[in-house]
């Protein structure tokens, strides 16, 4: 189905990234939505940022279900990092091993409006149940939101016309044992694995993985 979204919510996301990171290069175009629109714009790398810059517009274009508890979070849009060697070239889109991070993006982006529910920081979510690999050249098969580090605080947060604030999360792929420690110990236990492997917010085909005792495994 045709559904080209809020041209104001593509602009006002392209401009955030002009003034927190750098001009959008491009922006890869969604020709065909079921539901949402969703768009990513892409920077790529420079030498004072070493990475892909992906970001999506189209989530915010609806309110997500958080509760009267978390209704400050009620809009996100997303991110992910990629290592400056990633192929970005449309061409080359037919590869999932090239494609899959797009593919993750645009996942995330409507998981809550399909299960009725939000997503924002330390929320996890897998593509599959059971959680499998994301693309044939990878064992990472979930992921976890954080904040944006790499792209700096004030990227977090854009102000809305209509007074809210859209937040910007970061999605870091996981593997499967990582997202079984996170359920079993907690976001920060798994943080903690993760910076002890000296692992950073940008993403990788292949990185090594927290050590993680196979007994976690059981919880899928």
């Amino acid at each position: 189905m045709l559904n080209p979204g809020d041209p104001a919510i593509a602009e006002a996301v392209d401009v955030h990234i002009e003034r927190h990171v750098a001009p959008v290069d491009t922006v890869f175009h969604e020709l065909i939505s079921p539901d949402l629109h969703i768009d990513v714009h892409w920077v790529r790398p420079a030498s004072d940022r070493p990475f892909h810059t992906l970001v999506t517009s189209g989530m915010s274009e609806r309110p997500m279900q958080t509760g009267a508890a978390a209704t400050e979070f009620r809009f996100a849009e997303l991110a992910i990092l990629l290592e400056p060697t990633w192929p970005l070239e449309h061409s080359r889109f037919g590869d999932e091993n090239v494609y899959w991070p797009i593919r993750l993006l645009k996942t995330v982006a409507r998981f809550p409006f399909e299960a009725e529910t939000w997503v924002g920081m330390g929320h996890s979510i897998a593509a599959a149940n059971p959680p499998a690999p994301l693309a044939p050249a990878t064992e990472l098969s979930s992921a976890i939101l954080l904040p944006p580090l790499s792209l700096g605080e004030e990227f977090m947060r854009m102000p809305r016309r209509d007074g809210a604030i859209t937040y910007f999360w970061n999605v870091l792929p996981l593997y499967t044992e990582e997202l079984a420690l996170k359920f079993d110990k907690g976001s920060d236990a798994l943080m903690d694995a993760l910076d002890a492997l000296g692992v950073d917010d940008v993403v990788r085909q292949t990185r090594p993985r927290a050590a993680v005792r196979k007994k976690f495994l059981g919880l899928f």
